[in-house]
């Protein structure tokens, strides 16, 4: 009964879909170009695909998360604290449309149920609104100078979380968690694989389709997929399956090296803190630590260590800008860039402590000082209480799926993936970077979902994806804020 009702409802949006993008093309078809009137039909496409096929456009943008061509948006309009202008890629259009789908869809198929209740939606509303708190606040004194910028930055964050709600209304059963994993590691190894071909160049590597480049970028997205190989490592047991995670692993450390991205390579150093402090398996993991640098050390070319070696010692090399001197010890002007934002962030913040200052009000290279000065305390607050949700998320989702080689190397590696993000953020924008987030806030979505899976839920009331339908049941060796 319920087939064909759905397959009617399915119809009617379809050809109410199609007439308002036909009919809106050719009003605009006399005054706009032909690239809008593409997007403008690939936009269509996209909204349709989220009716019918919901899948297959989740895996649609999941390759295009990496894949997709940018450009850069307006001029000095959305220039941001003197610096670059904002940046748009298809694959935002194509969020944009994907979350418009998305709310039509739930209202219209009444769907709104498997998103009630779930662990993230108090974080998540918590920091948006601190954001738009904090931005309009920056509006009414003057420190956000440009409402477009503003608004472009706060439709990234809402970009993110569309795409977490997108996942958890749709994906409902194992085969599609890992059909859509498969494409997630797909899309990461040809992203690898480009990466690697710009070796030759002798420049520092950054991902496909990213204009001047950004290896820090690029670098930050890898010691996230690092951290899941590391977690199946530890947790297969099959030998094949453990020697191809390694493989993976020592893969993906290729294009890293090269990034010479001292943010990614400082996220390292939690990722193996996170496996030694947090998975069950700690000796293996301290042996697979070890044995990574005695590795880098015998197997890696000189010509390779030098490099990066050559990168560290560069930090604390004064060079003709500006420098800071921290416990005697001088450092280059990127890293004295980076302790600069935190002394002025530290200092702006106290002139607007409670909501901060608002988006774009401030240009900083680290997370945690951006997060203070645009949207003060209550956003720090609101933001370490979605970080820590987030780590809560993959711990009670690894617990519920104990026996299952494959779902608990899965989220173990997400959480040691996690703590390597976190370690990223400390000098970059990393929870604002597009091509670092999507990847994060797909995972997150399939975290939250796994426990209510048919295979791991213990009772009915888990598919409602309540937080109580989490088992609440922890590690002995886990955080007590993770319970």
């Amino acid at each position: 009964m319920a087939g064909p009702n759905m397959l009617g409802r399915n119809l009617i949006v379809a050809a109410l879909a199609i007439a308002m993008m036909a009919a809106l093309a050719m009003v605009l078809s006399a005054e706009v170009s032909m690239v809008t009137l593409v997007g403008l039909a690939g936009g269509s496409l996209v909204f349709l695909l989220t009716f019918i096929m919901p899948e297959l456009t989740i895996h649609i943008v999941i390759l295009s998360m990496l894949l997709s061509p940018e450009w850069m948006v307006g001029g000095s309009e959305y220039e941001i604290g003197g610096h670059s202008t904002a940046t748009l890629r298809v694959e935002d259009v194509l969020m944009f449309f994907l979350g418009m789908s998305w709310l039509a869809r739930i209202a219209i198929m009444k769907e709104i149920e498997v998103v009630r209740g779930n662990l993230l939606n108090g974080p998540i509303l918590a920091y948006l609104m601190a954001c738009l708190l904090g931005t309009g606040w920056g509006l009414l004194g003057g420190n956000v100078k440009s409402v477009s910028a503003a608004g472009f930055y706060l439709l990234k964050y809402f970009e993110y979380f569309f795409l977490f709600y997108t996942v958890v209304t749709f994906v409902r059963r194992a085969d599609q968690v890992r059909r859509l994993v498969l494409t997630f590691f797909i899309t990461a190894v040809i992203v690898s694989l480009v990466g690697i071909s710009q070796i030759p160049q002798g420049q520092r590597i950054s991902a496909p389709f990213e204009g001047a480049g950004e290896p820090n970028t690029f670098g930050g997205y890898l010691i996230f997929i690092m951290g899941l190989c590391l977690g199946m490592v530890l947790t297969v047991d099959r030998l094949g399956a453990k020697i191809g995670a390694l493989l993976l692993l020592a893969f993906f450390g290729i294009p890293l090296v090269y990034t010479q991205s001292r943010s990614s390579w400082v996220g390292l150093i939690p990722m193996g803190l996170a496996a030694l402090v947090w998975h069950p398996r700690k000796i293996l993991a301290l042996n697979l630590i070890l044995a990574a640098v005695a590795l880098w050390f015998v197997a890696v070319p000189a010509e390779v260590r030098d490099l990066a070696s050559q990168r560290i010692e560069r930090t604390f090399v004064p060079e003709g800008g500006h420098s800071e001197e921290m416990l005697g010890v001088v450092f280059d002007e990127s890293t004295s860039a980076r302790i600069s934002t935190w002394k002025r962030s530290l200092v702006r913040w106290t002139e607007s402590p409670i909501v901060g200052h608002g988006v774009t009000s401030v240009f900083a290279d680290a997370q945690l000082p951006r997060v203070l000065v645009e949207s003060g305390t209550v956003g720090l607050a609101a933001f370490l209480w979605l970080v820590i949700t987030m780590f809560r998320v993959g711990v009670r989702a690894n617990r519920a799926v104990a026996g299952s080689t494959y779902f608990s190397s899965l989220t173990s590696g997400y959480v040691i993936g996690m703590a390597a993000v976190m370690g990223h953020s400390l000098g970059a924008n990393t929870f604002v970077i597009v091509r670092i987030m999507e990847p994060v806030w797909f995972l997150t979505g399939i975290m939250l979902i796994i426990p209510t899976l048919p295979e791991f839920s213990a009772s009915e009331e888990a598919q409602t994806i309540q937080p109580e339908s989490v088992p609440s049941a922890l590690p002995a060796q886990a955080p007590t804020f993770l319970r």
